[in-house]
Parts: structure tokens; sequence; C-alpha cells
């Protein structure tokens, strides 16, 4: 027998003994134990979420979500909130330009929001617009178009005063410009008297020469 199958022997041997001896059945007792108190813990905590939410529900059963009547009129607003355990009271809105086009005995807008769970009994602002709330909106509308109308045309006549500014300016420009080109191109008086005074120069000699000429005759 070879030294390596002697070793592997030994190991297979002190195996078996493991296996069969008390300290390996005493461990998996405990693990058998261990498994059965974690499960009973997670029973026990599975029982108290069921009775925190059997008595969240029984709280809560007779809350109430609070429906979206925006648009709906007074008469059926009052018609579903007679089927709700809720109370309410109807307010005129204040005039506003979002409510120009709106009509007249219709619900605008609830505090709180429409989709709120709320408790039963609780208490609803509901705010609608009438007639008179319409027209005060609409007349909100034309001023705000009126100004606006009022500053595209101070805007429009600023920018035809700076276009207008603006080619005078450049008429100016070219006439200045010109000017000083014909002043350029011009003949000084000086430079006039210049000449006169060359051409008398050159012209001397040639008269003096003549008279010579003349008394040589």
């Amino acid at each position: 027998m070879t030294a390596k199958a002697s070793k592997l022997d030994k190991f297979i041997k002190a195996a078996d003994k493991l296996v069969e001896s008390k300290g390996v059945s005493k461990l998996t007792k405990t693990i058998d134990k261990t498994l059965d108190i974690a499960g009973n813990a997670i029973g026990a905590a599975a029982d108290v979420t069921n009775h925190q939410l059997d008595e969240h529900n029984k709280r809560h059963q007779s809350d109430v979500k609070l429906p979206d009547i925006i648009g709906l009129s007074i008469d059926q607003a009052k018609e579903l909130f007679a089927t709700l355990d809720l109370k309410y009271a109807l307010l005129a809105s204040e005039p506003d330009a979002s409510f120009a086009t709106a009509k007249a005995d219709t619900i605008v807008s609830t505090v709180p929001k429409a989709h709120t769970v709320l408790s039963a009994g609780s208490f609803v602002k509901i705010y609608y617009v009438d007639a008179e709330v319409i027209e005060v909106s609409q007349s909100i509308v034309l001023k705000q178009e009126n100004r606006k109308r009022v500053r595209k045309e101070a805007a429009k006549a600023i920018a035809a005063k700076i276009g207008r500014g603006t080619a005078m300016g450049a008429s100016t420009v070219i006439k200045a410009t010109t000017n000083v080109t014909k002043n350029i191109s011009r003949p000084s008086k000086t430079e006039k008297s210049r000449k006169e005074i060359k051409a008398t120069i050159i012209d001397g000699p040639s008269t003096a020469d003549e008279s010579t000429n003349n008394e040589g005759k």
C-alpha cells in the first residue's frame, strides 16, 4: 500500500467517526431548535402585522376620498355630497382672469383638493362662480389685453423713432462727408494767389526781354 492510499483511508475513517459522534447529533438538534424558534418568531411577527392592519382598517374604514367636482353645477355638487359623509360650505370665488370663460353657477375649486382622503364628517370648502364674478373676470381680461396693446404700440413707436433718428443721422453724415470732399477738391484762395504770383513771376522776364529788344532796335 502506498503512502497516499494510507492517508486517504485514515481521512475516510475519521470522517465516519465524526458523523457518528454525539457532537454532530447535538449540533443537528440545536439547528432544528433554532429553526423552530425562528419560525415561531416569524409567525408571531406576521400575527402582529395582521393585527395592526386590522386596527388600521377599522379606524379608516369610514374614510372618504373627496371626488373631483370641478365643472359641476352647484345643484350637481349638492346631490353628490348628499351621498358622502362630509360637511361642506358653498363660497363665491374671487374674480380672476381664468374664470372669464366659465359657466355661471359652476364649481371652480375645493379645499382640500380633489382625491384627498378625509375622515368621516370632515369639512370641505366648495368655491363657485356666478354671473357677477364672471363679468368682473371678463373685464380683468379686457384690461390685460388693453395694457398689452398699449405696450406693443409704444414699442413700435419707439422703434420707428429710433429708425428715423438713424436715417437722419446717416443723412447728416453723408452731407458732411460731401462738403468735406468738395472743400478738399476745391482750391483755396491762398492756392489761387500763389498761382497768380507764380504766373506773374514767369511773365516778368519775358516782358523785360521784349523792352530791351525794342530799345536795341
